[in-house]
């Protein structure tokens, strides 16, 4: 969409005003719901915002819920076998509640391929894993991250 808002105006505006058509002749059915996502809210046609019967905002998960997305990995890595299991998930517990208030403001997309994608950086295939090893990786993976996402925004501003 922002390749056609800034090459083609004209297609664009040929879009958005044959879904706005299509949409005020659904009205008649009582029975049909339109459901939409977006991430790039910020370049939603007002037209159709105030076709809109609810808006709702879903942000970023929250500390505890990606608290739950890191937990839900180590757990999924240690049934593989592919980090050590000598602890017991509750010891790394404060080191997994640390990792998700740094990661605030992540998505849930990101925060699941956060752990495989650091636990693909470390350069050990001999053996196991240990935790410790993978906290450090998904630290600098993190840092890597929002450095880029930074980075990215400058241009979307």
């Amino acid at each position: 969409i922002s390749s056609l808002s800034s090459n083609e105006p004209s297609d664009m505006l040929r879009v958005v005003n044959t879904l706005l058509t299509n949409i005020d002749r659904l009205k008649s059915f009582s029975n049909i719901l339109i459901l939409t996502t977006s991430n790039l809210i910020e370049i939603i046609d007002q037209a159709l915002i105030d076709r809109s019967d609810l808006i709702l905002f879903i942000g970023p998960p929250s500390i505890k819920t990606t608290f739950h997305i890191y937990r839900a990995c180590f757990i999924e890595l240690i049934e593989k076998n592919l980090i050590y299991s000598k602890y017991h998930l509750e010891e790394l517990k404060d080191k997994l509640w640390n990792l998700a208030k740094l990661s605030h403001g992540l998505s849930g997309r990101t925060l699941r391929k956060l752990p495989m994608i650091a636990f693909s950086n470390i350069q050990q295939f001999d053996h196991f894993i240990h935790p410790e090893q993978l906290f450090k990786a998904m630290h600098q993976q993190l840092i890597y991250q929002k450095n880029t996402n930074n980075y990215l925004q400058q241009f979307n501003n």
